[in-house]
Parts: C-alpha cells; structure tokens; sequence
C-alpha cells in the first residue's frame, strides 16, 4: 500500500506535495494528465524539487494510505478512475478543494474511504506542469478528530502548518467568504488582487458576502465579523500583482469554478428560502465566461 498519493497536480497540490517531501515522505505517488519527470516547487526563500515523474494511468496505481485530491471541485467526476483504484475502507482522503460540500462531492468516489475537508490557504501559481510558484506559507485546516490529528502527525516533521479545528463547518464558511467574492471578481474583471482597491468593487464585495454570511448562519455555521471582513482586508493586504487561481483559469483559457463557490450559496439559499441576486449573477456570468460555454446561437 503507497503511503500518499496525490490527484490533480495543480498550484496546491503540488505545494503540499512538496512540503510532505520536505518532511521526509518519499512514498509518494503524484497522478496527473500532464507528465512531468519531477516536481519543482519555488517558495519565496528556496526551491523544493521532488524527483517522482508523473503517474499518468490508474491502471498503474495501487490503494494508498493517504490520498489529497487536488483537482477543482468541478474536474472531481472525472478523476473517479483515479479515486477507484487509489481508495479503498482503510484510505483516508483529504480535500484541498474548495467550497462547504467538500464530504458530499468525494463520498460517492472513494469506496469507503474516511474524508478529510480542508480548508487551505496556499498562494499558489502553476507555471508550467511540474512546475510551480508559491509566493507565501502553505496551511490546512481540518477538524479536531482523529483525522484530523492523523493528519497533523503525518506532516509533522514538514514545516506546513495544520491546524486543528473545532467548527470545521464554520472554517469552510469563513473560507468561502474569501472566495465567493475573489474568484467571480477577479476572473470577471481580469484584474489580480489590486482590483480591490477599487472603493465601487469593495462595496460590491462586501454586497455579495450580506448574502454569503446570510446563507452561512442558516447552514448553522455562525461567523465572526473578522472572518467576513478578511474576505475582503485579506485581498487588499496582498500583492496587488497576486493572480487568484480563478484568474490564472481564465487567462488560460481553462474552465472556471463557480458551481462550488457562488453556486453552493445559490443552491443552499434556495434550500433556505434566502435570496441570493448577487451570487447568482456571478454563477451566470461566469458560466458564460467559462470555457466550457460556447456562445448561443442569436435568436431568430
């Protein structure tokens, strides 16, 4: 049985993959569509090169003890082959996705495997495939279970902070507030984090999060006012240069992820009878924007 495997070899996987290898963790397996021949991960003050080629077959994969999926929350149905033939009932998998369904969107792939949601903070930039660029401290949170503290004793000789929780649920949501309005704003706009020194964009961020936190208290998830505000002080506080990977997503053409984000506070709204206008028209226009759309035919 591999000890930790990884799926989807994006910005913060490949970040967390670094760190576990820095931390003494060489049974690693790293899947990926894309093949590279090692990881190189660029931190502000060293480089961390982890010399495993990309695993592109599950046919070539056997079940790990840990297993961090990497991918976005929409590419998760088509990493299911991965999952299958990495996850088995003694399995423990941990989320670096985004979004407050993280349980619901794995559970129906890992064959019984124990799921880990995350909350991670990770600005991460993927240059190229193998290649990455992390411009600050990599972090996860998870709930204070023994998960959760299995979690933390496997990386505890790796220099990535992970935290324990005891509100994981009230974690993802303070989460999402940061990316309900980071991602649709700046993919939208095209603009990186300085885009919210922008007093009309602010307030229409701080507009968007009535409805997020709204949602959030319905959901039994009760936010402090810091946790909501960091949203947007969190934003202004970074390099006003900084690409969120939403952004990085739409400069390369790829598919955007709105559904986990936006669409969970729609979905979840409804659910409650809360209106939710504004994340509604993120999910719509960035569905539109998305490149899995293409332009409708005009009507006659």
């Amino acid at each position: 049985m591999t000890e930790v495997a990884f799926v989807g070899m994006g910005g913060v996987a490949s970040a967390v993959a670094a760190h576990l290898w820095q931390g003494g963790i060489q049974d690693m397996r790293l899947c990926s569509r894309r093949p590279f021949t090692a990881l190189v991960v660029d931190e502000p003050r060293r480089r961390i090169r982890v010399p495993i080629a990309a695993t592109l077959d599950p046919a070539n994969v056997e079940p790990a003890k840990w297993v961090f999926v990497g991918t976005k929350a929409q590419q998760t149905p088509g990493a299911a082959a991965w999952l299958s033939a990495l996850c088995d009932s003694d399995s423990r998998v941990v989320v670096l996705q985004n979004g407050v369904e993280q349980r619901e969107r794995l559970t129906p792939y890992v064959r019984g495997a124990a799921v880990i949601p995350a909350v991670v903070y990770c600005p991460a930039e993927m240059l190229s495939p193998g290649s990455v660029r992390v411009l600050g401290a990599t972090s996860l949170t998870v709930a204070d279970d023994e998960h959760g503290r299995a979690l933390q004793s496997l990386t505890q000789s790796s220099d990535m902070a992970i935290n324990l929780s005891e509100d994981i649920t009230r974690a993802l949501w303070g989460k999402l507030c940061v990316n309900a309005v980071v991602a649709p704003i700046t993919a939208l706009t095209g603009k990186p984090l300085g885009v919210f020194h922008v007093p009309e964009i602010e307030s229409f961020a701080y507009a968007l999060l009535e409805e997020v936190v709204a949602v959030a208290e319905a959901e039994g998830a009760h936010l402090t006012k810091e946790m909501v505000t960091h949203a947007v002080t969190r934003s202004q506080a970074a390099p006003r240069v900084q690409k969120p990977s939403t952004l990085q997503d739409r400069l390369a053409g790829r598919e955007l992820e709105y559904d986990a984000l936006n669409g969970a506070v729609v979905r979840l709204g409804q659910k409650h009878g809360i209106a939710t206008p504004l994340n509604a028209a993120m999910v719509a226009l960035m569905k539109a924007t998305s490149a899995n759309v293409e332009a409708a035919e005009p009507s006659a």
